[in-house]
């Protein structure tokens, strides 16, 4: 078992919607213990949660402040407050709420189509699609920041990784430990289509400068990727940067000037 505790990225504000969207939740889970019940008794589940058999619209936002039990509860806070600061402190306050509802949304859709397959399909709880569309933006806002991830097995301890590997390889531990555990309840079409959500929604708001950019985003790395693709196709080509400082193809400005450099001139 790991779990992510902390990462290296600076805030520059406080994340005073991020910590309401924690509350709300554990202050949800206090009430439908003493509405419903004990979440892990058959029949105990609220209406407000995602029944696939009979869903309305007001149980795509109410299924996501609901839990299954207390560990399901801090395992998912625990991931909004690692990861959710940071995204929080990029988008604003009402731009981070809104981007999490509509995660949430968006996870229960695809939790509709691909997650609730047959006739006695489990109803849909917890914040995990909304969280996994938090995780995804932060993975394209700092994919170059560590994670400090503690482990334990036969000991404990922890280490760091960079978030784009440790995102990445998360629904990849989600499947193994369904396939150990036999899944147990969990409906991972939810996570997959809230990750899928959150970096797709965020790349296009960082390509389209809506979301601040820096040196250090998904799109910055994808562009200085690109420009080493580039050169690398040049030199493979026979062009020599200290004969010919203009790479073939590239466009000279000051026509006239005769020159073959970057700009002409």
């Amino acid at each position: 078992m790991f779990f992510p505790i902390r990462t290296d990225s600076p805030l520059r504000n406080t994340p005073y919607m991020n910590w309401v969207i924690i509350a709300a939740n554990v202050v949800m889970y206090v009430v439908q213990l003493k509405v419903w019940g004990d979440p892990g008794v058959p029949g105990h589940t609220p209406t407000i949660a995602l029944w696939p058999q009979d869903a309305h619209l007001y149980q795509f936002f109410g299924y996501m402040f609901l839990h299954g039990g207390v560990m399901h509860l801090l395992g998912n806070m625990l991931f909004l407050y690692v990861f959710g600061n940071n995204v929080n402190d990029k988008m604003g306050h009402i731009g981070y709420l809104g981007f999490y509802l509509a995660g949430g949304v968006c996870a229960g859709i695809f939790f509709m189509f691909f997650g609730a397959t047959g006739p006695r399909a489990l109803p849909l709880v917890g914040a995990s699609g909304a969280i996994f569309a938090v995780v995804g933006a932060y993975m394209i806002l700092f994919p170059r920041a560590n994670v400090t991830i503690v482990y334990f097995f036969l000991l404990i301890g922890t280490f760091e990784l960079a978030s784009l590997w440790f995102i990445l390889a998360w629904p990849l531990y989600l499947l193994v430990m369904e396939a150990l555990n036999g899944g147990g309840g969990t409906s991972h079409t939810a996570h997959f289509g809230g990750l899928i959500f959150g970096c797709l929604v965020c790349y296009a708001l960082l390509a389209t400068h809506l979301l601040p950019r820096d040196q250090f985003d998904v799109v910055a790395l994808v562009r200085q990727w690109n420009r080493r693709r580039q050169y690398r196709d040049a030199v493979a080509g026979g062009w020599n940067p200290y004969l010919n400082p203009a790479p073939p193809g590239a466009a000279t400005a000051g026509a006239g000037g005769g020159g073959g450099g970057w700009g002409g001139g």
